[in-house]
């Protein structure tokens, strides 16, 4: 997203009904929200859905939106909270056909799919703190910071005053190793 105090300035003016600050908030954090959307969902278009409805509800509550001055974090907790709902919310929803609203063979196997969906997605995060395990505690630093503080490469060197070379390499050697992990565990 843009620099916080542009940040800022963009929020107020969405809140006096700017719909050209709108955009180029929407513009300045859609990579970083959609990279968050596919890291949670594994769903491109649930991801991209869930931005578009973050920003067209900035919109349509404009009027009542509260002042804020980190913009970045609130914009980036109505999507996590938009794509929770979305991802574990809406499965539980089924549409049942008008001619039939009970069809009890269709109701167990939704019911006996969403069980094993549910059961192969616990598996999946199972495998994914044991393969966290064998990273050092460096890799896993490198990792939390790039990915889930979504730090760039320049920003982490100057945090920890580390070559990017270093901090390029470390990442991906962590990457590597969290991969032959995932592979070798299914």
């Amino acid at each position: 997203m843009a620099s916080g105090d542009l940040e800022i300035w963009l929020w107020n003016e969405i809140r006096y009904g700017n719909e050209r600050a709108l955009y180029q908030l929407y513009i300045s954090g859609y990579d970083t929200l959609l990279r968050y959307g596919l890291h949670a969902s594994g769903d491109r278009v649930k991801a991209m859905d869930c931005i578009n409805e973050v920003f067209t509800e900035i919109w349509t509550k404009r009027d009542r939106l509260p002042d804020v001055k980190e913009v970045r974090s609130y914009v980036f907790t109505i999507y996590k909270r938009k794509l929770f709902h979305l991802i574990h919310h809406k499965r539980l929803v089924y549409s049942f056909p008008d001619e039939n609203v009970f069809p009890s063979s269709e109701n167990e196997s939704s019911y006996e799919d969403m069980l094993i969906a549910l059961q192969s997605e616990e598996e999946k995060k199972k495998r994914i703190r044991l393969a966290l395990v064998k990273l050092t505690s460096r890799q896993k630093e490198l990792i939390r910071m790039r990915y889930f503080d979504e730090m760039s490469l320049d920003e982490i060197a100057g945090k920890l005053n580390l070559s990017l070379r270093t901090i390029y390499n470390t990442i991906h050697s962590a990457i590597a190793t969290l991969r032959k992990e995932m592979e070798g565990k299914r």
